[in-house]
């Protein structure tokens, strides 16, 4: 029976920690302050989920194909363009000559505006090259 007695004594013990005196206070706080940390945490992610959802649905020029929008005079336009992949010994030259991108290898130069290259020598095998169709 003592034994029963003694388990009885701790669990009000522990119950009178929880319910505020002031042997489990400290506890208490930080075990309350540890789910709030995570309630924010948690809260941030949510936001950060909803927002990158938001630019992907939202039609934001990083996942648009075939066109791209572009400022003229302060006046919003579309520009259409298509995409080649680049093969093993293409250059800018030879990627602007073929029939069905310009037919016409001096063309090259818009290809490299559109793409930001600097250096005609910068391509690499496999890149998605944005091809201007204006």
């Amino acid at each position: 029976m003592r034994a029963g007695r003694g388990i009885r004594v701790r669990l009000s013990m522990m119950l009178a920690g929880l319910t505020g005196s002031t042997a489990g206070e400290g506890s208490r706080k930080r075990l309350e302050q540890g789910v709030e940390r995570r309630r924010a945490v948690r809260k941030f992610w949510m936001f950060a989920a909803v927002c990158a959802a938001v630019v992907v649905l939202s039609g934001c020029g990083w996942f648009r194909k075939g066109s791209d929008a572009g400022q003229k005079g302060g006046v919003q336009r579309a520009r259409s363009w298509t995409t080649y992949e680049v093969e093993e010994g293409d250059s800018l030259w030879k990627i602007a000559a073929l029939k069905d991108v310009y037919g016409d290898g001096t063309q090259w130069e818009r290809i490299a505006e559109v793409n930001n290259i600097d250096s005609p020598s910068d391509l690499k095998i496999g890149q998605i090259l944005r091809i201007p169709r204006d």
